[in-house]
């Protein structure tokens, strides 16, 4: 026998087998069979049998002598420390066996640290500590079974302190400390870990290796963006002074091509004082406009005040109104201008409430029925809501500039078309009801007379009439233009709605089922219907200049010819007996008797006629213009002092 097994054999007792073991072979072998006195014993097949593997027999064992102990949960503690993070043995000092066992929560002292080590040691449980001071587990089945006694918590732990030996080990032999990022991954863990001296010096070091580089990144970032800024702020400083140069030399040019057009309409103004006094002032307000410390353009105004007769100016200046509408009753005038203001004005001119009520061009506005309310769209993409003292009760994005707007006879709906070709159905509180959309720019729209449907048209050549109540639902489709449809009205005493096309010269007829029911040939192309009130009459504006009236058969009855291009407004008095005409890009207003020849035009606009309308007594006719000028006047042709 080796001397090996000779030191093992000397500290093992004899084999005591009892009768109540021998009748009882299936009880647990290791509380049966005492071991272990060897030498001399023959192991048969049976006994090895009878033993079983050696894991499960050291396993049985190791948990014997430790509950044989005085204090059990300490014994196990100290040899978790001698199993690995994979499970196997591992070679450990006596203060490293004290480290581990602060770490896992067992504070045990020197003294009793070192009865217990020796215990395990005396029965053979450990191996004594080589010239290094350390111990270790005798067999990997040990290891084992100690490693199914470890729990997650203290796997975790192991796995850490594992990390940070290794991470030490490296600096030890390479001198690289720990990167921040593994600083990081050890934080949470750091409060229960407790470490030599050695390794808390290694760790502190690290820390502050990590510290000493994070704070070198944080400044060179400050003093990159520091010279960034100085960079950036030297730049901005030129920019401004170059724009400052700019923007002067600029205004220079400008306010000298202002002086040099200012004394052109002045001259100009002069030349008309005989002809046309009312054009001649405006001509000279312009180039006040223009110029404002022209002495002689002010003296030219006063000149044409003092001595000649002019025409009611219902608003001009600075916010250059273009459109303009009467309120329900006739008794105000809502001016839209622009630069994105509105003003309510009583009959004589004079300003009743002005607001700013979009931040670009006013293009469309509308009173309620009921006069209460108004509604004003934009080239700014909104459409607004406002009480008739001018406080602003809703604003309306839209994904376009609002190309107008328009209140159904209900008093409860209004639509907004933008030009993006969209149309948008809303209530009297601005909610949305329905949105009707394509990709085409351009939009045709009618209420019916009671208020209770909407007819939409796209400008796309072939695209059908959809029909739809208030509530957004279609109610029917008319398909039978070939071409774009420019014209599109509602009979105001029978149910059908007349639409006309741009090229086929016709206009059709339809029912509210979406039935074609007539069909009338004109002869020429339209691009306006306006019926008569409360009449089965209509009159047509043609894209050559004709306006054109139609009995209730569909007859043409007058044809008045004075526009040289396309009638793009028509407008009928409430008497039925009268007719306004404005012609695209024409400065002038006609007025038609509805049974007779042209009585005169209106003709002191400077640009083009951008809204015409009949007061609601008929007596009056409001103008609107590009010239930024509003224009009152009698119905038959007089003039409104």
């Amino acid at each position: 026998m080796s001397k090996e097994n000779s030191d093992e054999s000397s500290s093992l007792r004899p084999l005591e087998v009892s009768d109540k073991d021998q009748d009882s072979p299936s009880q647990n072998k290791s509380s049966s069979l005492r071991l272990l006195e060897v030498s001399g014993i023959k192991f048969t097949k049976s006994i090895l049998t009878q033993l079983g593997d050696v894991k499960d027999l050291l396993g049985s064992f190791l948990e014997e002598q430790i509950a044989t102990l005085d204090d059990p949960d300490s014994a196990l503690a100290i040899l978790k420390s001698f199993v690995s993070v994979k499970g196997t043995k591992r070679q450990i000092t006596e203060e490293e066996i004290n480290e581990h066992c602060k770490t896992i929560g067992k504070d045990i002292d020197q003294t009793t640290l070192q009865k217990q080590i020796a215990h395990f040691v005396n029965i053979r449980i450990l191996r004594d500590k080589d010239e290094a001071g350390r111990y270790e587990l005798r067999h990997d089945a040990l290891a084992a079974k100690i490693y199914e006694k470890i729990t997650l918590v203290e796997k975790e732990l192991m796995e850490i302190r594992q990390f940070i030996e290794n991470a030490y080990e490296n600096f030890q032999k390479r001198g690289i400390l720990m990167s921040a990022k593994d600083l990081k991954y050890i934080v949470p863990y750091e409060d229960k870990l407790i470490l030599g001296n050695e390794m808390e010096a290694f760790l502190t070091k690290s820390r502050f290796e990590a510290d000493k580089v994070k704070r070198k990144k944080r400044n060179s970032v400050l003093v990159i963006m520091s010279v960034l800024l100085i960079i950036f702020a030297g730049f901005t400083v030129w920019a401004l002074n170059e724009r400052a140069k700019a923007t002067e030399s600029e205004r220079q040019a400008v306010e000298s091509g202002k002086r040099t057009k200012a004394l052109y309409l002045n001259s100009a103004s002069k030349e008309l004082l005989e002809t046309n006094p009312t054009q001649a002032l405006r001509l000279a307000q312009q180039a006040q406009l223009l110029d404002t410390s022209d002495l002689l353009i002010r003296k030219n105004i006063l000149d044409i005040y003092s001595n000649y007769k002019l025409h009611k100016i219902v608003s001009s200046g600075d916010d250059m109104p273009v459109n303009a509408v009467f309120s329900p009753d006739g008794t105000k005038i809502l001016v839209g201008s622009l630069m994105g203001f509105c003003m309510l004005k009583d009959l004589d001119g004079n300003t009743l409430c002005k607001f700013k009520a979009h931040e670009s061009s006013v293009t469309g506005i509308a009173f309620t029925p009921d006069g209460k309310q108004i509604v004003t769209g934009s080239t700014d993409f909104t459409a607004r809501i406002w009480d008739i003292e001018g406080n602003l009760k809703k604003v309306i994005n839209h994904p376009a500039p609002i190309f107008n707007v328009a209140y159904s006879p209900d008093n409860e709906h209004f639509v907004t078309t933008t030009m993006g070709g969209g149309i948008y159905l809303w209530n009297r509180d601005g909610q949305l009801i329905r949105r009707f959309d394509h990709e085409i720019q351009g939009s045709r729209i009618a209420f019916s007379p009671d208020g209770s449907m909407l007819a939409t048209a796209f400008i796309v050549p072939g695209e059908p009439i959809i029909l739809w109540d208030l509530d957004g639902n279609q109610l029917a489709s008319f398909s039978g233009h070939k071409k774009v449809v420019g014209s599109l009205a509602f009979s105001p005493v029978e149910k059908l709605i007349y639409s006309a096309d741009t090229q086929d010269k016709e206009i059709l007829i339809w029912d509210y089922s979406g039935n074609q029911v007539n069909r009338l040939d004109l002869g020429t192309n339209i691009l306006s219907i306006c019926f008569y009130n409360n009449s089965a009459r209509f009159v047509t504006g043609s894209i050559t200049g004709d306006v054109l009236t139609w009995d209730e058969n569909g007859r043409i009855v007058n044809t008045y010819k004075s526009h040289g291009t396309i009638v793009q407004r028509i407008d009928v008095s409430s008497d039925n007996k009268h007719i306004l005409s404005t012609a695209n890009l024409e400065q002038k207003t006609c007025l038609w008797k509805t049974e007779g020849d042209a009585l005169f035009s209106y003709s002191t606009h400077n640009d083009r006629v951008t809204s015409i309308v009949f007061s609601l007594d008929g007596t009056k006719v409001l103008t609107g213009s590009h010239d930024g000028i509003t224009r009152l006047w009698s119905k038959d042709g007089g003039l409104l002092k």
